[in-house]
C-alpha cells in the first residue's frame, strides 16, 4: 500500500523523531536495545496522549500484553506476525480513517464541481 515508513533502532531514536514525524500508526517493540517499549509507550502517550500505538513482542505472556493495553497501547501483535494483521490494525487507526475519508469527501467534491 501507499504509505510512508519511519524506522527507528532504538526507543530513544524512536522518542527523539516521533514529534517530527508525527506517525498516524506506531508499531512499538517492547524488546529495544536501549529501553524497554512499555518505558518508551509512557513517554509517548506524555508526548502525545492521542498516540495510536500497536505494541510487538515475542514474548506474548498476558502480563506483557495486559501491561501495554494498559498503559494505553491500542493493540498488541506477537511475533511471528503477518503483514495483513499490521494492515488491520493500520486500518483501524483513527488517523488513517481521517486521511481516507477526506480523500473520499475530496474526490466526490471535485466530482461535482465539473
Amino acid at each position: 500500500e501507499n504509505y510512508d515508513v519511519s524506522f527507528a533502532a532504538t526507543g530513544a531514536e524512536a522518542l527523539s523523531s516521533y514529534l517530527d514525524i508525527a506517525p498516524d500508526v506506531m508499531f512499538l517493540d517492547i524488546g529495544l536495545p536501549d529501553i524497554n517499549g512499555h518505558d518508551v509507550l509512557e513517554c509517548v502517550f506524555q508526548m502525545d496522549i492521542d498516540a495510536y500505538v500497536i505494541m510487538f513482542s515475542g514474548r506474548k505472556d498476558k502480563e506483557n500484553i495486559m501491561r501495554a493495553l494498559e498503559t494505553g497501547a491500542q493493540g498488541f501483535v506477537g511475533k511471528p506476525f503477518t503483514r495483513d494483521k499490521l494492515f488491520e490494525y493500520i486500518h483501524k487507526s483513527p488517523f488513517v480513517i481521517e486521511k481516507e475519508k477526506a480523500k473520499g469527501e475530496g474526490h466526490h467534491t471535485q466530482q461535482a464541481a465539473q
